[in-house]
């Protein structure tokens, strides 16, 4: 979990599979859900998330994970997407580093 620099977030990483996780931010005072995105979700697919990340600011965050040998970092603010809009944002690290799809994460 983190803690957004003003203080009025708190944002999860949740697996619910091996093949599906959620980055989810709720209100600090309410405790409600203000932000949602599924990570994942075919059972075919194997994820694996590293914690969020803030940027100086606060106002930016990332998730890196795993996705069955191709890597991906999600930026996201505090609204929640649509699919077309996360994957015209997600950074394909295999393609930008020239990285195969049969490295595995430890």
């Amino acid at each position: 979990m983190a803690i957004s620099q003003d203080s009025t977030r708190a944002i999860t990483v949740t697996k619910a599979h091996d093949w599906e996780s959620y980055v989810k931010m709720y209100d600090m005072e309410t405790q409600e859900i203000t932000f949602e995105e599924k990570i994942g979700g075919d059972k075919d697919q194997y994820i694996k998330c590293k914690e969020v990340e803030l940027n100086s600011t606060g106002k930016l965050f990332a998730v890196c994970y795993f996705d069955d040998g191709l890597f991906r970092v999600r930026i996201f603010g505090r609204i929640t997407r649509s699919v077309p809009e996360i994957e015209e944002t997600e950074i394909k690290v295999n393609e930008i580093c020239g990285i195969d799809n049969y490295t595995m994460v430890n």
